[in-house]
């Protein structure tokens, strides 16, 4: 099965994204996936997450590795906005933070757990 990684860092930080992107490899394999492309976005555009998600609605892979749940959106309606179109689609998404297939069929709860827990750690 094909997947991709989505990679995301607000400032240029080489060593965040190579991070990132090394836990999503790690898992993908775990799961005997194929990665076939990376998403990846620097700065407050989102460029490649909006890539990605047409991308998704077209069905070209069945997975997507984030290395945790924040990387797709700080709010609740960002996320929720993103997950809607992996859950409508059928694709599969991956934390590697938790190492973890991520159960899309209640996104407002989990909007809101990702936006407390983005919350929380952007408060340290």
């Amino acid at each position: 099965m094909t997947a991709v990684v989505y990679l995301r860092s607000a400032r240029p930080n080489l060593a965040s994204i190579r991070s990132q992107r090394e836990r999503c490899e790690e898992l993908a394999r775990e799961h005997g996936f194929e990665l076939t492309h990376v998403y990846t976005d620097v700065g407050p555009r989102r460029l490649a997450l909006q890539a990605l998600t047409d991308d998704v609605a077209e069905k070209r892979f069945a997975a997507v590795f984030v290395s945790d749940l924040s990387r797709l959106g700080r709010t609740n309606a960002d996320f929720t906005r993103t997950a809607k179109v992996l859950r409508d689609a059928g694709c599969s998404l991956y934390d590697a933070s938790h190492r973890n297939l991520v159960d899309l069929t209640n996104l407002m709860s989990l909007g809101a757990l990702v936006h407390t827990l983005a919350a929380a750690d952007h408060s340290r």
